[in-house]
């Protein structure tokens, strides 16, 4: 009943498989990376990050003007960054994102933001 509308399933299960039998010991990169999106993001005038609230591979950010969410949702884009959300904006790190990823993020929202 509870799983019964998912098409496919067996793919999505096999996905995880491979995930926990192949990448659970590069999980604190992930955890690594995150932080390092999140504390050089909070500190960019215009965007508030709570860098005590990362605890996995995910960061959760706001635009401090709603106005500027969808040009920099745009901008970053623009330079092959896909940032996608609304008031909240979820950011998650993980095996294709790599420290230069998180470099180039924090350089770029910086640019938008001055």
């Amino acid at each position: 009943m509870l799983g019964g509308a998912m098409r496919q399933a067996g793919m999505l299960a096999a996905a995880c498989e491979f995930a926990l039998e192949n990448n659970v010991t590069r999980l604190s990169d992930d955890h690594d990376n995150a932080l390092s999106v999140a504390q050089g993001l909070a500190a960019i005038p215009g965007i508030n990050c709570d860098v005590s609230a990362v605890q996995t591979n995910m960061v959760f950010m706001t635009v401090e003007e709603d106005s500027k969410v969808l040009q920099f949702q745009k901008y970053m884009a623009e330079h092959g960054i896909l940032i996608m959300g609304g008031q909240i904006i979820r950011l998650v790190t993980h095996l294709d994102v790599d420290a230069a990823t998180i470099e180039k993020t924090i350089v770029l929202s910086r640019a938008f933001f001055e």
